[in-house]
């Protein structure tokens, strides 16, 4: 059985016979797909909405189309290749539908992200063998720039991006006074905010230059070479960026680049810069030529074993077949607490004050004021009666203060350790837009542990699901005012959380 054109000795033809045994290759590789999308489908759904919800990740609707066309790129080579299953990729596949459980386990959706991704690749191998897997493995692992991975490194962009502004300034000539991510010079405030933290323009880079690189290069130096620049140009230039947007702002008095205009200036300085890369890379080019039609593909190592497709199926669909076993949620969500009870009697119940936090995923919030001798703490506990999609304590959407009050002007972390407490919780620098500064100390209560990284958080929560348990969580902010010196208020905030018993309320709720 043939299907297409056929291939002649020594003369490659544009189209692709696939003669047996292909088509059941394809069969397989079909089967496994679908079945991989079938128990991904809510990671599938919730993938695809990253990518038309955020513009720093529109770009993953090409990635698919352009892995296939790379991979047709092969069409000469690969209807000559004689397909076999391999067993051993049935290993590949138990480990991403293990990845998929755990991402499920602990509601963290990138990993089932990448385990989504890493069904589809690993499906090559397990219905096509390792050598065609080979071949196509460029086309196989671009698939994972589609993955969405790159958030939590919007805070050290903006750190950094403050780190290299600040000389820039200063060498043209601008006294510049840096606080965290605000830059204030003799004309104005400006903050490196989120959105101007590069992450777009440098995962558009990385993926562009990952692309240019297979298609332009052959030696793997260039190859490196050319995706490091990917990597430090967007970096450089975001800095020289935001540092030509204070230039023009201080130079203009405030009249240019502080409104809507500094974006255009910014997006008109990227498509400079990406042009040069382009460029420079078409400049380095070492297009690999044409493979001669007659280059034989290497022989299968093994043959066609009729176990390999059962064993990929059992291997894909273990992961989340447990899943579906211990992860249902009760049908009913547990009762949290009405109150939380007040710390030690030195602390007076008062009005609460400016400070608000921004967790509106939470099933309730207990947001209370207290007010002692050397000040006032504001205590704001974010409850889950159990986490769920929709409703996860750690999340992007929730910070321990609200974005359009407040900004971070940075982070770190402090010893807690006490009853009740982690060993270490973190500390978050902030301003207000009228100038006045504060601290909030946050930390996470899950499965009866009170841990101090989101991280920590994740794993104990994931470890309770795996049990077939659903336990409350809570995210814990405390917040006090800073005006009397970063020192006392941090004193302030730790002796109130050491009083703290909102872990021993959730405990008896």
């Amino acid at each position: 059985m043939s299907i297409g054109l056929g291939i002649r000795e020594g003369k490659a033809s544009p189209g692709i016979s696939l003669t047996a045994p292909w088509p059941a290759a394809l069969l397989r590789l079909g089967l496994l797909w679908g079945l991989a999308l079938l128990a991904a489908w809510p990671e599938l759904r919730q993938l695809t909405g990253t990518w038309a919800g955020s513009t720093t990740y529109t770009y993953a609707f090409l990635v698919p189309p352009l892995s296939a066309w790379l991979a047709w790129r092969e069409r000469t080579w690969l209807p000559r290749a004689v397909p076999a299953p391999s067993a051993s990729a049935a290993l590949l596949l138990l480990g991403a539908g293990t990845l998929l459980l755990l991402g499920r386990a602990a509601e963290v959706a990138v990993a089932g992200n990448l385990a989504l991704v890493a069904m589809v690749a690993a499906s090559v191998p397990a219905a096509l063998g390792w050598a065609i897997a080979w071949r196509l493995r460029f086309p196989i692992l671009f698939l994972f720039t589609s993955v969405p991975l790159a958030d939590p490194l919007v805070p050290a962009l903006q750190d950094l991006t403050a780190d290299l502004a600040v000389p820039l300034l200063r060498w043209a000539g601008i006294p510049v006074f840096r606080d965290g991510v605000l830059l204030l010079t003799p004309t104005g405030v400006f903050e490196v905010a989120e959105a101007c933290a590069g992450l777009r323009f440098l995962i558009a880079n990385i993926v562009l230059g990952l692309l240019f690189a297979h298609l332009s290069f052959r030696s793997r130096v260039r190859q490196a070479g050319f995706v490091a620049l990917c990597l430090a140009v967007p970096v450089l230039a975001n800095a020289a960026r935001a540092a030509g947007i204070v230039a023009i702002a201080h130079w203009t008095d405030m009249r240019h680049a502080v409104g809507a205009d500094h974006i255009v200036y910014g997006w008109g300085f990227f498509a400079a810069i990406l042009l040069v890369l382009l460029l420079l890379g078409h400049w380095m080019a070492d297009r690999p030529a044409p493979e001669p039609a007659t280059t034989a593909p290497p022989a299968p190592s093994a043959a066609v074993k009729p176990l390999a497709l059962p064993l990929a199926v059992a291997a894909l669909l273990a992961g989340p077949a447990y899943g579906w076993a211990v992860l249902p949620l009760p049908a009913t969500l547990p009762a949290l607490p009405q109150a939380l009870p007040a710390p030690a009697a030195e602390w007076q119940t008062v009005s609460p004050g400016p400070w608000r936090p921004a967790f509106p995923q939470a099933d309730r919030i207990w947001l209370e004021s207290f007010r002692a001798p050397d000040g006032t703490v504001d205590r704001a506990v974010a409850g889950f009666a159990l986490e769920r999609p929709g409703a996860e304590m750690v999340h992007h959407d929730h910070r321990a203060w609200d974005e359009a009050a407040w900004t971070r002007l940075g982070s770190g972390a402090v010893a807690l350790a006490g009853p009740g407490l982690p060993a270490q919780a973190a500390l978050h620098r902030l301003v207000g837009r009228d100038g006045q500064p504060r601290l909030v100390l946050e930390w996470f209560i899950v499965d009866g542990r009170a841990v101090g990284t989101p991280w920590q958080a994740k794993l104990h929560g994931l470890a309770a699901r795996l049990s077939g348990r659903h336990p409350p969580a809570a995210r814990v902010a405390l917040s006090t005012d800073a005006a009397d010196g970063p020192g006392p208020a941090l004193a302030r905030l730790t002796r109130f959380a050491r009083q703290d018993t909102t872990l021993q309320a959730l405990e008896t709720r």
